[in-house]
């Protein structure tokens, strides 16, 4: 068996760019269901309450605001008695014996080698197994979990989101931004016409829009011009 680069992303940097952007549109739209609301999680039964409704849950893993480190679920002291609600990191986790994919195997990774929101985006989005959800778990820890439910297809993405999941998603993400943005318009289904410091997407129900880049390639402008369905 051929030894593992433990720096190697090239294989993880091409699933930011098919799935990157995806998880953080997903990750919008469940904000609709979740913002504002009283939460609570019983990983050892796999579950998570929001105000009153309950949904399906599985732990990714903790990010630390102090030191800006993100610890993966199954590194976690704790994973032992949380069952069911690991699977989903531990499956990930096999994909860090692959050359090219080393996140996947660290068990703690520092910000400035991945972004942690990044590194959700694209594991809710492999794993399959629900949509990222960030929750606040206190004393400077996020719990990275996904959630099974809520109206988080892509077919119903709203476009008005659109301008600040580029913007959050460019300011978490160390691969270049637009090229995760023209897989992300195609799978959007918009046909894309592409110029130096500019794209245009245009959609068959009439949905437009047109993106602006700096020459260092960073989004600077989105224009939407949404019609109503």
């Amino acid at each position: 068996m051929a030894e593992v680069d433990p720096q190697d992303l090239s294989v993880y940097d091409q699933d930011v760019v098919e799935h990157g952007l995806c998880g953080a549109a997903r990750s919008r739209m469940l904000l609709e269901l979740t913002d504002g609301k009283p939460w609570q999680v019983q990983l050892d039964q796999g579950s998570i309450v929001f105000g009153s409704e309950r949904f399906k849950v599985q732990i990714l893993g903790t990010h630390s605001g102090r030191d800006d480190t993100f610890l993966w679920a199954w590194a976690n002291p704790g994973a032992a008695q949380w069952g069911p609600s690991v699977n989903a990191a531990n499956a990930l986790r096999a994909r860090g014996e692959k050359p090219g994919s080393a996140v996947f195997r660290e068990r703690k990774i520092a910000g400035q080698w991945v972004h942690f929101r990044e590194l959700a985006w694209v594991s809710g989005e492999l794993a399959k197994a629900g949509t990222v959800h960030f929750a606040d778990a206190g004393g400077g820890t996020t719990a990275v979990m996904l959630v099974e439910g809520g109206s988080t297809d892509l077919a119903q993405f709203p476009l008005v989101f659109l301008p600040g999941v580029l913007l959050e998603f460019q300011g978490a993400s160390m691969v270049p931004v637009r090229a995760c943005l023209l897989r992300f318009l195609e799978r959007l289904k918009f046909t894309i016409e592409q110029e130096k410091s500019s794209v245009r997407a245009r959609r068959a129900d009439g949905n437009t829009v047109t993106i602006d880049f700096d020459a260092q390639g960073r989004i600077t402008n989105v224009q939407l011009k949404a019609v109503a369905p």
